[in-house]
């Protein structure tokens, strides 16, 4: 998830597996902006390429000026935080 935490806008990376093995992927960023989105979707979008064979699924979620483990699901662990 280095990618995801070269993105200077996000805040942190959560990460989960589901029982069907999908790895659920949560970036953290402070506030909804479409701009961020787009550089996040990037790296998401590399991360693909990089892993093809694993089945992700990708989301952002804002802090918005909470702790950003408040803002990923409590199942989820910390693969990065600023």
């Amino acid at each position: 998830m280095r990618r995801l935490s070269s993105v200077a806008d996000v805040e942190a990376v959560f990460d989960s597996c589901d029982d069907r093995g999908v790895q659920h992927v949560y970036s953290i960023v402070e506030d909804h902006d479409p701009a961020v989105y787009k550089k996040v979707m990037r790296a998401e979008e590399q991360i693909q390429n990089d892993f093809p064979a694993v089945a992700f699924s990708f989301h952002v979620r804002a802090s918005q000026g909470r702790a950003s483990a408040l803002a990923a699901p409590l199942f989820a662990r910390a693969l990065f935080v600023r």
